[in-house]
């Protein structure tokens, strides 16, 4: 069943999105694409990027998607605005030669819509040439998305010719009724890569460290991919058995039953621009304990959905994980404020702006042809 919120048909007809291949996705920008998917009526997406087990199909992947994508914009005349979706590395050059053919070749208006937390650094580490490529994408594209307020104020100082907006990343409300109800242990979820950016190793060094005070009082669950083996390998010679499970990666009906089993989601990252991992979590109501990056301030707000940590810093996601274990009631207070707050990214808060953005970028007479008294943003 479709959602009975979605982005009006006289818009959506004039945009065509392009990013990571969205189905069966493994979270990150295809997770967000794949919210958009359920929305957007019709849905206009060519894929530039999908993970393959040899590397060596990643650049004639690409190169028929490109093909596709100049036929596409050859072809299909509504379209009037790309919007990209895309972060750092390999996902930049893909999404610069995009760019220079929706502007260059097709002139059509172009959102470059930046997910990475680490895409100024990406910058700022490369040659003076590929500084140059990045300014001309992000300076001429017609809007830069950025996820939140900081990012914004970071990318205006960077980048002064730049049209930044702030739009945060989507989430869906459950499919299923949340009733929380705290049982035995306190039960953390870590969902993500696993990696030393996403600080899955302090967690377990926190554990490791404290396994005397908290066995039989806690417990980790651990979802994704990435460095499974080590993460496999650390849990057996921390001697954790008992306390931290590897579900390895987990989507659907198993990540639905994992939100809904646990108490405390965990995310202690490095690097990240606004973790849709986070919202998911708040929108089964969960309180959260991570770090002061990017944009998880503007969801996370410390001492009232959860608490925030500087990255690295072990004895204070002990202080943290000790208080929801300790104090009465601050699990469930704060697992109510996340209900609360995730509502302004939910579909009919987000994609009113999205709406708001795309109407501003049309063309009058495409407005005027397709409203035809109807309200222009029919969410």
């Amino acid at each position: 069943m479709r959602p009975d919120t979605m982005l009006s048909e006289h818009l959506t007809r004039h945009v065509l999105l392009t990013g990571p291949h969205h189905v069966h996705n493994r979270g990150g920008i295809g997770g967000v694409i794949a919210i958009y998917a359920r929305y957007f009526k019709p849905f206009k997406c060519l894929a530039s990027y999908r993970p393959f087990t040899n590397k060596l199909l990643y650049i004639p992947y690409f190169a028929v998607q490109y093909t596709r994508f100049c036929w596409r914009l050859w072809q299909d005349k509504d379209i009037e605005i790309v919007h990209i979706h895309g972060a750092a590395e390999g996902s930049f050059y893909r999404k610069y030669l995009l760019f220079k053919a929706a502007k260059g070749l097709f002139s059509r208006k172009v959102i470059y819509h930046i997910h990475s937390g680490s895409f100024l650094d990406f910058y700022m580490s490369r040659s003076s040439r590929v500084q140059g490529w990045v300014r001309e994408m992000v300076e001429g594209s017609d809007v830069v998305i950025c996820l939140s307020e900081g990012w914004k104020r970071l990318y205006t100082r960077r980048f002064a010719r730049a049209h930044v907006m702030v739009l945060p990343n989507v989430v869906s409300p459950p499919d299923v009724p949340v009733n929380r109800q705290r049982k035995g242990p306190l039960k953390l979820l870590f969902l993500g890569l696993i990696g030393e950016r996403k600080g899955i190793f302090d967690l377990l060094d926190v554990f490791y460290a404290h396994k005397k005070e908290w066995a039989g009082r806690i417990t980790l669950t651990i979802g994704g991919n990435g460095e499974t083996d080590r993460v496999q390998q650390t849990i057996q010679e921390y001697g954790l058995e008992d306390m931290v499970t590897f579900a390895g990666w987990v989507s659907g009906a198993k990540k639905t039953e994992l939100l809904l089993a646990s108490d405390v989601f965990a995310l202690p990252s490095y690097n990240e621009a606004l973790p849709l991992s986070i919202l998911e979590a708040m929108s089964y109501e969960m309180p959260v304990i991570s770090t002061r990056i990017g944009g998880i301030p503007d969801m996370v707000v410390h001492d009232q959905n959860g608490f925030l940590v500087e990255p690295g810093d072990r004895d204070d996601i002990y202080a943290c994980i000790r208080r929801m274990l300790t104090e009465d009631g601050l699990v469930e207070m704060m697992g109510r404020e996340s209900a609360r707050m995730i509502r302004g990214f939910y579909p009919d808060a987000v994609f009113t702006q999205l709406a708001g953005i795309y109407e501003h970028l049309l063309t009058p007479e495409a407005v005027k042809a397709d409203a035809a008294g109807k309200p222009v943003n029919n969410l």
